[in-house]
């Protein structure tokens, strides 16, 4: 009534509910509305500073539950637990066999939005009568009236259907390894249109709190067991559902910091403000996206035979690097560390040494993003036309790159100054002859006197997004 002007009748019905709950704050902001739309400011004020002087009680506000995955809502933990007990929720598994044909609605009472029944076309809010009226189904996110669900019973899980893995295809397990049930094998594939599978790996301890928004957008479409959670699982136990034999192609999510990889793929630095955040915009840019390759490079780790950490261990590392790996001033940077000394590194470049200049940093760069989107190999460009002209992230090169100190860090950030071109290779070794700091795709540590082997591994399969 307010936002259609009738503030005189918005007012009665306010002054109907204070009757019975006198405290409630939502009804209280109602009346100060509709007195002000009225013309009395004055009482209006009052309201408004007594609002805001009183802290609201337990009760004045509305709380809830509600399950990301199936949407059964309830008002107390106490409920929530009832509901557990009573109301089925999505499944990950069938623990029968089950035919695609045979899959059946889950249906939900009730928390239906503006939404026409899928067997009649007709709106399912015309119904004058109490209680709650209507279903819909968590998979496919189809609503009927409550007549109508005898008519319709098999479930094809929707406009997501390419996306889902139903519980019927589901094989799941428990190891060592992996305690929490996670995909072991796809045992029935669905016959339907471009199928491709998603999985959401959500890192929410890394970026922000926002991660679990993103993955709770994709609960709400997706078999439960597509969700991974760093939170619940390691990174083994989430990576577990590479081994199904899946053909993975990554897309990026860009939250937090950083981004380097998300930018060179064309995701961004972060999620744009001017989007809404809902899946049928995040999947409408998959569907969009286009394949790319992406080098895969080792980095082994070999000390010298000398060393502490060599007699204690016996162990040499390896690891992969997908975005560029650095040791010198920047990783102290990123260790916070206070300064980097005289240079304890030399460079082999195709098995040829480097003569280096004064240097107190070497970067290897496999995409030109580094220390949150500065352009490195671009930057080089405009000196050496040769420099990075045909770099890609699927080239098989790395560019090395060098920087003499702090303050040429802060420059390269700002665009005033340009790196050291040290030159590009297949492979390269970096010895180091002195306890250095040392960042492999942003993760920082310390490192003993060692020689680093940066080689040519594979490639990864990544989703390129493409601008409208």
């Amino acid at each position: 009534a307010i936002y259609v002007g009738k503030n005189k009748k918005a007012l009665q019905e306010v002054e109907k509910v204070l009757k019975k709950t006198s405290k409630l704050r939502t009804a209280l902001a109602l009346k100060a509305l509709a007195l002000k739309g009225l013309g009395r400011e004055k009482e209006s004020q009052v309201l408004i500073e007594d609002l805001e002087r009183t802290e609201p009680d337990d009760n004045s506000f509305a709380q809830g539950f509600t399950c990301a995955y199936c949407g059964v809502a309830c008002d107390k933990a106490t409920c929530a637990k009832i509901a557990d007990k009573k109301f089925k929720c999505k499944q990950q598994r069938e623990r029968k066999e089950v035919k695609a044909s045979e899959f059946t609605h889950l249906f939900i009472k009730g928390n239906l939005t503006n939404s026409s029944c899928k067997n009649c076309k007709k709106d399912i809010k015309n119904v004058h009568k109490p209680g709650i009226h209507g279903v819909r189904c968590c998979w496919c996110h189809e609503s009927f009236h409550d007549e109508c669900t005898s008519l319709d019973r098999n479930c094809d899980f929707g406009k997501y259907q390419e996306f889902v893995i139903p519980p019927f295809s589901v094989k799941a397990c428990r190891t060592r390894k992996a305690p929490k049930l996670h995909l072991k094998e796809i045992s029935a594939i669905p016959h339907w249109k471009n199928w491709q599978p998603l999985i959401v790996i959500a890192n929410i301890k890394s970026g922000s709190s926002e991660a679990d928004s993103v993955a709770n957008l994709f609960r709400s479409i997706l078999n439960p067991i597509q969700i991974i959670s760093m939170t619940s699982y390691g990174p083994a136990e989430a990576l577990e559902i590479v081994k199904v034999n899946l053909k993975v192609s990554v897309a990026i999510c860009p939250i937090g910091t950083g981004n380097d990889l998300s930018r060179v793929m064309g995701w961004g630095s972060e999620i744009d403000s001017n989007d809404l955040l809902t899946p049928d915009n995040l999947i409408d840019k998959m569907r969009r996206a286009k394949e790319a390759q992406l080098d895969r490079w080792l980095l082994e780790i070999k000390y010298d035979n000398r060393s502490v950490i060599t007699r204690r261990l016996h162990l040499n590392k390896k690891m992969f690097m997908y975005n560029y790996f650095s040791l010198g001033v920047d990783a102290l940077v990123t260790l916070n560390f206070h300064k980097a000394r005289e240079s304890a590194f030399y460079v082999i470049k195709n098995d040829n040494r480097v003569n280096l200049p004064e240097l107190q940093a070497v970067v290897v760069l496999n995409i030109d993003s580094w220390g949150a989107g500065v352009k490195l190999i671009e930057m080089t460009k405009e000196n050496d036309k040769t420099f990075g002209l045909l770099h890609s992230t699927s080239d098989g090169y790395v560019e090395v790159l060098g920087v003499s100190s702090s303050f040429h860090i802060a420059q390269l950030q700002v665009g005033l100054t340009k790196p050291l071109k040290l030159g590009r290779a297949k492979e390269v070794k970096i010895k180091v002859k002195a306890r250095c700091p040392v960042q492999a795709d942003g993760e920082p540590w310390l490192e003993y006197p060692c020689e680093f082997k940066i080689t040519s591994h594979s490639q990864a399969k990544m989703l390129k997004c493409v601008k409208d």
